[in-house]
C-alpha cells in the first residue's frame, strides 16, 4: 500500500497488543495500539504521520511490537 507502512503480528491467544513507532534516537514518533487482540493474524497501518498529525521526516524507524510478554523490535524506511 502506498503511503503506508504495515505491521502484521499474530497472537496465539486473545491478548494484549502494544505497538509504538520511535525515531532512531529513542524518541516516541507514534502510539498506534495498546489493547487487546484476539487470538489470529493481525495488520496494523501507520501512515507515517507522528503524535500531533503531522508528517514524520523521509527516514529509518523502529517498530516496537510487544505481543504476549515478548518485545519485537524491526526497522522500516519511511519515504514520501
Amino acid at each position: 500500500v502506498d503511503g503506508q507502512v504495515v505491521v502484521r503480528f499474530s497472537t496465539a491467544t486473545a491478548s494484549p497488543v502494544d505497538l509504538k513507532i520511535f525515531d532512531l534516537r529513542g524518541r516516541l514518533v507514534r502510539h498506534l495500539a495498546s489493547r487487546a487482540f484476539p487470538a489470529g493474524q493481525h495488520a496494523l497501518r501507520w501512515d507515517g504521520r507522528d503524535a500531533r498529525g503531522l508528517d514524520v521526516a523521509n527516514g529509518v524507524y523502529l517498530v516496537r511490537v510487544v505481543v504476549e510478554g515478548r518485545v519485537h523490535t524491526a526497522k522500516t524506511v519511511w519515504t514520501r
